[in-house]
């Protein structure tokens, strides 16, 4: 290519990028100085929309930071752990380790038993509903189960029966793990017996029945 070849392409390419910043602005800038007409708040609507209908795990826990719980002694706080999925190799049950209690402030040997878990499954993320996180996701739209809140109007036991229906939908929604927070993995960590391939993956009982204290499933 030319001299004048390279400047004339050199600067076409400066003008798109220009052209993509004056667009950016024009676009969102309104906005954060509170003169957004509806047109341009309509895209930031729009994810908080869908944050709203469909939001991340860590949206839906809370994720609280490091530290910034504080428990009655002798109890001790479980916190999330996000790992970075980036450049780990493809999994179809997404690398998610689910478990539930009415909150983060647990005895130091339950504590001990979720450490067990993100040390056998280093590349997993760890995730920690308490009762506002499983409220938040029985409140979420469930077009395959329209008639979910009617029934659960139905539920006896509100603890224990309400949690065996939440940890079903919790895997069926994002996928991944599930156990009883007082589990440990035992011979089941980042290699064996769940692999890559695998879609579902269940222990069984003394009758054969698929267990329902630890299972792993792809989402819906």
């Amino acid at each position: 290519m030319s001299a004048s070849g390279k400047i004339i392409a050199g600067f076409a390419l400066a003008t798109l990028a220009f052209a993509q910043i004056i667009l950016f602005y024009l676009t969102y800038l309104p906005y954060f100085f509170g003169k957004a007409s509806d047109d341009t708040q309509a895209p930031l609507e729009n994810y908080l929309q869908r944050s709203k209908l469909d939001p991340t795990l860590e949206e839906l826990t809370g994720n609280p930071p490091v530290g910034s719980i504080s428990c009655p002694p002798p109890l001790i706080p479980i916190y999330d752990r996000v790992v970075n999925q980036y450049g780990l190799p493809p999994r179809k049950i997404p690398r998610n380790i689910h478990v539930s209690m009415k909150d983060r402030c647990m005895p130091p040997d339950i504590v001990d038993a979720t450490h067990a878990w993100k040390e056998a499954f280093p590349y997993h993320s760890f995730y920690f509903h308490d009762d506002k996180a499983v409220d938040k996701l029985f409140a979420l739209e469930w077009k395959e189960f329209p008639h979910l809140n009617k029934f659960m109007k139905c539920v006896r036991f509100k603890g224990a029966m309400k949690i065996d229906i939440w940890r079903l939908l919790v895997v069926y929604r994002y996928g991944g793990m599930y156990t009883d927070i007082d589990n440990i993995p035992g011979l089941i960590d980042e290699s064996a017996p769940i692999t890559n391939e695998d879609e579902a993956f269940f222990l069984s009982d003394y009758w054969d029945r698929p267990s329902q204290w630890f299972f792993a499933m792809v989402p819906k």
